[in-house]
């Protein structure tokens, strides 16, 4: 079982404290990462000794937001920057301090890519894509959320024609943004007020998505299990979460477009 303090996507030991640095790819002076989780335990490090160890030295410390930046601009305009660290190879006894750039060490802590790191004329790894990507693939997250729950929607071919019982919501979320997981939490805690839900999460890999490999390794797949035939009520309670027009005057719903945010299933 993985330690719930690390993000179980990234080759490396990065913890859930970097949640600032992994959103918007900006790891700054002072920031310490480890190939191995249990070298962050002063106590067993020296039995334990990760393999590899980064100490950022510039860019210099700055107020780190985890909330969302709209289109992922700051990610992305992040990547190609500049970042020096020492870098220390426990295994071959080597230490130096190393220039790369943001990207090359994100790529490093997700995939374990140590060559593009270190040597800059070797290509360089390929941006991951954003959330914003993730849910536009919104038909495909859901479906292959229906298969990992054994789940089938009224509107499959065998349903026979019966009406919904339950329901599930899915929608993207990405663990690293405040902003997006208290979204996810509040859907879950206004659910829960008014219906009987259970709720869980996956990963782009875990649902087998056909470019898994390719997402922001911190983003998943949320889905809230919902236990009502009243589809209109579900809408009601998501509409007070996720909507941020409020209601026009003499409109029920406003502008309110659910499908804009997830996905609404009714099972069968």
């Amino acid at each position: 079982m993985s330690d719930p303090k690390f993000y179980a996507e990234f080759s490396w030991a990065v913890p859930k404290a970097f949640a600032g640095a992994v959103h918007a790819c900006r790891f700054e002076q002072g920031d310490v990462l480890y190939s191995d989780s249990k070298a962050y335990d002063t106590s067993s490090r020296a039995k334990h000794p990760a393999q590899y160890h980064v100490q950022v030295l510039d860019p210099p410390r700055t107020n780190r937001a985890t909330a969302g930046d709209g289109e992922g601009q700051r990610f992305y305009s992040n990547w190609e920057s500049p970042v020096t660290f020492e870098w220390m190879d426990y295994k071959n006894g080597e230490r130096r301090e190393q220039q790369s750039t943001q990207g090359r060490l994100f790529a490093c802590l997700w995939r374990g890519d140590v060559e593009p790191l270190l040597d800059l004329n070797a290509d360089g790894p390929e941006r991951p894509c954003l959330l914003r990507d993730l849910a536009a693939d919104v038909d495909s997250y859901s479906e292959a959320l229906l298969a990992k729950l054994g789940e089938k929607s009224i509107n499959d071919a065998d349903a026979d024609g019966k009406p919904a019982k339950r329901h599930l919501f899915a929608i993207a979320m990405d663990q690293s943004s405040d902003t997006s997981r208290s979204k996810c939490e509040l859907i879950e805690r206004s659910l829960a007020a008014h219906f009987d839900v259970a709720a869980q999460s996956y990963s782009p890999v875990e649902l087998g998505l056909a470019a898994a490999g390719t997402y922001h390794p911190t983003l998943r797949v949320f889905g809230a299990t919902i236990k009502t035939a009243d589809a209109n009520r579900i809408e009601e309670v998501l509409r007070d979460v996720l909507y941020a027009g409020g209601k026009a005057p003499g409109q029920e719903g406003g502008r309110f477009n659910l499908s804009r945010h997830g996905r609404l299933v009714g099972l069968n």
